[in-house]
């Protein structure tokens, strides 16, 4: 059996180890405590320095009132320890209430610098979230119009091509990067199967595409200086040119047989020849208002060569009635006048002898103008345009 002695003593060590740590926490919150009233009081005789005043008043009329104690009998004057006191106390009073309104005052003033720079803060984030949703808007501005230029049904394709002729020139002209340098317009070849299907279904969703880009160069120009207007068009011309290059000598090589199996697909393609050459004819109206000739001519010089390189005889094209006989005409009456971009077209007589001599005259300004660029056959772009 154990001691009982032991165990009591044991029993007294453990009562005095926790009484001693419930001592020290009641003594830790106390003083916790304590610290929690002293910081709110200081913080409030920090922020009001009205209780300083208060205080400046009383020590100022304790002061006095010792002070004026010398106004008595010899023996009822105050101790000079008592006036030391009652001017400490007031010098005290004076300098925490001048340290502390200051204090204060800087408080006010760092908290008045800070909010503009939160509220800039915050009109930077705002910036990126505008931005971020800008970004989504063009994605499905990028989607919409894919879907509705090569799934749609004419009607829809047309009614897309004249809500693009109304956006942002920087949204379109992206969109025209991303279809027109993709290089597809070389990428098929006559063993393809369903070649020509495709052939024919790229070209009907980019007239859509180009007829909007001719919209928006005519718009643009009341809102936009030429020379502007024409650095911001010029890529996009570029880019369009250098699809054409292989495209469209493709096109002309379809047979009648095979294009009138879809005549709908048809009729779209030549949609597309014609906006083709109605972007040619904008574009160097506005490349002969800023004296940029020669840039023009370059990039539809590689168009021009692989469409006269189309040997004659075989199975005639549809699409060459529309190309040259049709559109290109047109482009050579415009070489011919020479109208500057945004003015009136002069009237041409109807009769064929005045046509011919101006389709004549351009062709002759077209065939200057191309020079060394490419080696185009002009005898037999003489012969499929009908100039001869």
């Amino acid at each position: 059996m154990s001691d009982p002695t032991a165990d009591i003593q044991r029993l007294q060590q453990e009562n005095a180890a926790l009484r001693a740590e419930l001592q020290a926490a009641a003594a830790r919150q106390a003083a916790t405590g304590q610290a929690r009233r002293k910081a709110l009081r200081i913080g409030w005789s920090l922020f009001f320095p009205l209780f300083d005043r208060k205080k400046i008043v009383r020590s100022g009329m304790q002061l006095f009132t010792t002070l004026s104690g010398y106004a008595t009998q010899r023996d009822a004057w105050p101790t000079p320890e008592a006036v030391i006191e009652d001017g400490r106390a007031f010098a005290l009073a004076m300098l925490r209430f001048s340290i502390r309104r200051r204090s204060l005052m800087l408080l006010l003033s760092l908290i008045a610098f800070v909010i503009p720079g939160i509220q800039i803060w915050l009109v930077y984030r705002q910036n990126e979230i505008i931005e971020n949703q800008n970004k989504f808007f063009e994605i499905d501005v990028f989607d919409t119009t894919a879907r509705g230029l090569t799934s749609g049904t004419a009607s829809s394709r047309q009614m897309t091509s004249a809500l693009l002729a109304k956006v942002d020139l920087d949204l379109l002209k992206g969109m025209v990067e991303g279809v027109f340098e993709s290089d597809i317009g070389g990428a098929f070849t006559a063993s393809d199967v369903d070649a020509r299907a495709r052939r024919m279904q790229g070209a009907a969703f980019r007239g859509y595409l180009i007829g909007a880009m001719s919209q928006q160069i005519r718009h643009r120009a009341a809102e936009t200086g030429l020379a502007r207007l024409h650095d911001e068009a010029f890529p996009m011309f570029a880019a369009v040119m250098g699809d054409a290059r292989l495209r469209v000598a493709e096109l002309l090589r379809i047979g009648r047989s095979a294009a009138t199996a879809d005549s709908a697909l048809a009729e779209e393609v030549s949609n597309y020849l014609v906006n083709l050459v109605q972007l040619m004819r904008t574009h160097y109206r506005l490349a002969l208002s800023v004296g940029e000739e020669p840039r023009y001519f370059a990039n539809l010089a590689p168009v021009l060569a692989r469409a006269a390189g189309r040997r004659l005889g075989g199975e005639p094209s549809p699409f060459e009635d529309v190309f040259f006989h049709g559109a290109m005409e047109e482009l050579l009456l415009d070489l011919a006048q020479g109208v500057p971009f945004g003015e009136p077209e002069p009237p041409i007589a109807a009769d064929p002898g005045t046509i011919r001599r101006l389709t004549q005259e351009g062709f002759q300004r077209l065939k200057d103008g191309v020079g060394d660029h490419a080696r185009v056959n002009w005898s037999n772009l003489e012969s499929l345009v009908g100039v001869r």
